[in-house]
Parts: C-alpha cells; sequence; structure tokens
C-alpha cells in the first residue's frame, strides 16, 4: 500500500513501513504507452520514475519502459 501526502510518501507491506520519503510531480513522455502523462518520480531513486492517470477517486500507476515489460496497478481511494 502506497500513502501520499503534500509532504511525502510511505509504502507499506504487510502492514510495515518498508520504504518512505519525498516525490515530485513531472510532466513526462511515457514511452509505453506514447502519451504525455504524469509522473511520479522519486529523487531518492534516480530509476524508479511511475507514470500516472488521476481521476476522482483512482490512482493508475504505469511502470516500465515498453509495452513488453509494462506493469499496470489501480488504486481507489478509501474512505476515511
Amino acid at each position: 500500500m502506497w500513502k501520499f501526502s503534500d509532504a511525502g510518501y510511505l509504502q507499506y507491506e504487510e502492514g510495515q513501513i518498508i520504504n518512505s520519503g519525498s516525490y515530485k510531480l513531472i510532466t513526462d513522455n511515457c514511452a509505453a504507452t506514447g502519451r504525455y502523462m504524469q509522473a511520479i518520480v522519486f529523487p531518492q531513486s534516480d530509476y524508479l520514475k511511475l507514470y500516472c492517470d488521476i481521476s476522482s477517486d483512482s490512482l493508475i500507476m504505469y511502470r516500465g519502459s515498453t509495452m513488453n515489460d509494462m506493469s499496470i496497478a489501480r488504486f481507489v481511494r478509501m474512505a476515511k
């Protein structure tokens, strides 16, 4: 599970924080989709860039550089 705030992010696995830090949003060309998209960039990890589509209640993340190695994950906002 990922939890984002304006100040940074937390990544959980089995209820434990496994990663945290800052991030920034950029617009970049996603080679795998052929579209300019928003991307989440994690400065502490120079290879990790997650392209994303954001709608009212969902975040769809694309990871990979081509359609052959692309993974897609959809996250839906949970009610508080």
